[in-house]
């Protein structure tokens, strides 16, 4: 069974600002998204890359890839309006021409992803059908109410959420199977369908970059 890694590439990074998506910006001279796609090209477990775009930069994408010579890349693949929809139009590609295998969504803004984290999704997968990759919290947690505290909720018992959220393919085919609901990740999608996804433990690099400050040294 292969195992296909999605990354998502197809933001317009509205929150961090300026013209230019952030997947294109450099942090050491090399563009964010091509750390990612690297440490999964370079791992022996992954298959396939399907490359989810932004059409408007199509030939940033190819000059990218050409550029740094990635391999495993199989299709480039347009998002969509939001980011499940961006996966559904890879989980599509996927389907249109595979039974079955392991899928894992990766943000193409969380640049420093392990080999380690890639690893053991698809270890967790083919166990528990589903994982999602989080950290536990390293600070106090407080549960508000339009902005007021409310209490402290104990650290010990929540997770930040992460990237890769991964799990077999016929899995991703029932969750969008006439869904018209829109969730926040991978792992809020499969839970509602019952499943409980298996936690990965991930790594304070493996953060998400969202706002200039956090490509600053």
């Amino acid at each position: 069974m292969k195992n296909i890694a999605v990354i998502l590439a197809a933001g317009v990074g509205n929150r961090f600002g300026g013209d230019t998506p952030k997947q294109f910006l450099k942090i050491d001279d090399k563009e964010i998204l091509v750390y990612s796609i690297e440490t999964f090209s370079q791992c022996s477990d992954i298959d396939e890359i399907v490359l989810v775009v932004n059409d408007a930069y199509l030939d940033t994408y190819k000059r990218l890839i050409k550029e740094y010579k990635i391999g495993k890349i199989s299709q480039l693949v347009s998002g969509g309006k939001e980011r499940q929809n961006s996966v559904e139009n890879a989980i599509e590609f996927i389907a249109s021409k595979e039974e079955e295998c392991v899928v894992l969504v990766h943000d193409a803004a969380r640049p420093f992803v392990s080999e380690r984290i890639i690893k053991e999704n698809i270890e967790a997968v083919l166990k528990h059908k589903c994982c999602t990759t989080a950290v536990k919290s390293s600070d106090s947690v407080y549960l508000t109410n339009n902005g007021e505290f409310v209490k402290e909720v104990n650290r010990n018992d929540v997770y930040l959420a992460q990237t890769p959220q991964s799990g077999l393919l016929s899995i991703f085919k029932e969750a969008y199977k006439g869904t018209n609901v829109i969730y926040t990740d991978e792992a809020a999608l499969f839970s509602e369908l019952g499943y409980i996804p298996y936690i990965v433990v991930g790594e304070e690099k493996n953060k998400k970059i969202t706002f200039k400050e956090d490509i600053k040294k």
